[in-house]
């Protein structure tokens, strides 16, 4: 894959990748929901996210601050893979309309985000929707049942899953290689860099 982990200050070794991590805003109490959180990666002072509107894109003025407590965000590493080429090649997955909030959610694009970028899977702590979408996916009309979070499935993304999209994403970011897995930069312990994540409301 080409993506190494390296001090914030070194730019030559490639593009700047920050996991950014905030609280959802918006869900109703007693919903379990509100204990999920939002992600985004960041590449180069550009913030990606998938929305209902699909891979959103947004230019971050300056350098973020840590000046507030709604969320933080983690360095994560240099990538041989710019922002739009990572968008490029998720883009077929995560098309505008087909957001569902536990199936195919702004956690499930981070999750493979930092995959292509760095190799690495989403910390499992922040999946909190889509292990609830794993135990309760065969579980006929349960989902739909929970009103108090009122939440509809998204027929556009019933039939998405994860592997497959890792697996593509793995064939694309190393030509000539079909099988095996990617190569790693040694473990290292995230440094959070910014205090400032804006939090988001749910979308349901």
């Amino acid at each position: 894959m080409g993506a190494a982990a390296s001090e914030p200050g070194s730019r030559a070794a490639g593009h700047h990748v920050v996991l950014a991590v905030s609280s959802f805003l918006g869900a109703p109490d007693g919903c379990w929901m509100k204990d999920a959180y939002h992600t985004s990666v960041v590449v180069d002072n550009v913030e990606y996210t998938f929305s209902p509107r699909g891979i959103v894109r947004h230019l971050l003025k300056g350098q973020l601050d840590a000046t507030g407590s709604d969320g933080v965000s983690y360095f994560r590493g240099m990538s041989t893979i710019s922002g739009p080429e990572m968008a490029g090649i998720l883009w077929p997955f995560f098309k505008e309309g087909s957001y569902d909030v536990l199936k195919k959610n702004c956690n499930t694009f981070s999750d493979c985000a930092l995959f292509c970028l760095l190799g690495e899977r989403l910390p499992i702590k922040y999946r909190t929707l889509e292990k609830v979408a794993g135990v309760l996916d065969d579980v006929t009309g349960v989902v739909q049942a929970l009103s108090m979070c009122n939440y509809r499935p998204n027929p556009k993304a019933q039939e998405f899953e994860i592997v497959p999209v890792l697996k593509h994403i793995e064939f694309q970011t190393r030509p000539g290689s079909r099988s095996g897995p990617l190569h790693r930069a040694p473990p290292e312990r995230p440094r959070p860099i910014v205090q400032s994540v804006p939090a988001y409301r749910l979308q349901l």
